[in-house]
């Protein structure tokens, strides 16, 4: 049975053409993977109900030295209470379910079915109902039952091996991989989005973390069946390219990365820096006797870039044809030109009413502009009224005696 969203889209949604308005999902995520995934469906339009109790935001908030970062995964949704320990709790959501197209969480597999929520359960509630279940190691294989967080992610999934210098150690990457996963995670959820509207059937997402990691480490999944050997890590260097590294500028820890591709371009990076001789040097030769050199080549770049700034290295190699940027802290991405034009920081009220920004989604959408909808952190429990009693219909009464009994929360 084909089923269609009862969600009718807001005169401004309407106006902007929002790619995902009339979808609702059902957000039971927590900490950054799964709020990020659902707040990239909230900037595509999506009425996005995140379900929460106070007591797990609070814990939520307390092992975060950044709070806000966690706050500002929440712009342009709706914060409800209910504590899914509660049998009363969880017959409410099964109540909220029919009205949902997607539901995403990121427990542990199993969670959701021990508290009456799993899959074969929601589609009795909603045949078409999509349910995207994310976890560290997936809902099959031996690690499934695993936890973890971002470090452990990238560990299992290959890529801290590959990250650090030669003689270094493998180099743990935090909250960075909680947003690529969250971003992997939206993906089949557009498509199962589509699969509907084309079939009438919903679909049971299955994501592992690690692997959504994995396939992003690249070509070196290859070369342990090409060569018999596993790459490790080599700090900025390349394979083939030379010079390719970060080097020194003028001024505190200010530096630029500079990639060198071809000939063409290592000719032009040489007349460019004013060291033409370089490129008749034949230790720099050609690409294979760059490599060879490449320490002395280093040290050569480094103590042209140490002379300037920066921003003048980039502008003069960038004239030339060469890749060369700044390496930006965040003070610097925030300030730059480039950044501000496309409109990448987004502003945004916390729940005290201070303004703050955060980053806005990847795309730019001419006909739905992301930057003309009111963005706030919604308080904790803030729609409570909208998804009990409007989108519900229960009434002031069952509310409140909800709300005393902590089922509610």
């Amino acid at each position: 049975m084909r089923m269609t969203s009862t969600l009718q889209p807001t005169r401004h949604q309407e106006a902007t053409r929002l790619p995902l308005t009339g979808v609702r999902v059902l957000d039971l995520t927590q900490m950054g993977a799964g709020p990020y995934c659902t707040q990239l469906l909230a900037f595509l339009g999506a009425d996005v109900i995140k379900l929460e109790t106070a007591e797990r935001a609070r814990l939520l908030k307390g092992r975060s030295a950044l709070p806000w970062a966690l706050d500002q995964l929440n712009i342009y949704k709706r914060s409800a209470t209910l504590d899914l320990r509660n049998p009363e709790a969880v017959r409410l959501a099964k109540s909220i379910v029919p009205l949902c197209d997607v539901v995403v969480e990121n427990y542990r597999p199993g969670v959701l079915d021990r508290v009456g929520l799993g899959y074969d359960v929601l589609r009795r509630l909603r045949p078409d109902i999509i349910l995207a279940s994310a976890s560290a190691c997936g809902a099959q294989g031996p690690y499934r039952h695993f936890g973890g967080f971002a470090p452990i992610f990238s560990a299992l999934a290959g890529l801290s091996h590959l990250t650090g210098y030669e003689d270094g150690p493998p180099t743990e990457m935090r909250m960075s991989i909680d947003l690529r996963v969250g971003t992997a995670c939206a993906f089949p959820i557009m498509a199962s989005l589509r699969h509907r509207q084309c079939t009438g059937e919903g679909q049971f997402i299955d994501i592992s973390f690690v692997d959504a990691i994995a396939s992003l480490v690249g070509h070196v999944m290859l070369e342990p069946q090409m060569t018999g050997r596993s790459p490790s890590r080599s700090g900025n260097k390349d394979a083939v390219m030379a010079p390719h590294n970060c080097y020194p500028c003028q001024g505190t820890d200010r530096w630029v990365s500079i990639a060198v591709g071809g000939e063409e371009e290592w000719r032009a990076f040489c007349s460019a820096t004013g060291h033409p001789e370089w490129a008749a040097d034949p230790r720099f030769a050609d690409a294979c006797a760059r490599k060879r050199h490449e320490p002395l080549l280093d040290a050569l770049v480094a103590r042209w870039t140490r002379e300037r700034t920066a921003p003048e290295v980039m502008t003069t190699l960038q004239r030339a044809g060469v890749a060369a940027i700044p390496t930006f802290d965040a003070r610097d991405l925030a300030d730059d030109p480039h950044v501000r034009e496309r409109g990448f920081f987004v502003p945004y009220r916390t729940e005290e009413g201070a303004a703050r920004v955060a980053a806005g989604p990847q795309w730019r959408l001419p006909d739905a502009p992301a930057d003309s909808r009111e963005r706030a952190i919604p308080m904790l429990g803030q729609h409570n009224t909208y998804v009990f009693q409007e989108m519900l219909g229960m009434d002031e009464d069952d509310v409140e005696r909800l709300t005393r009994a902590k089922v509610i929360s």
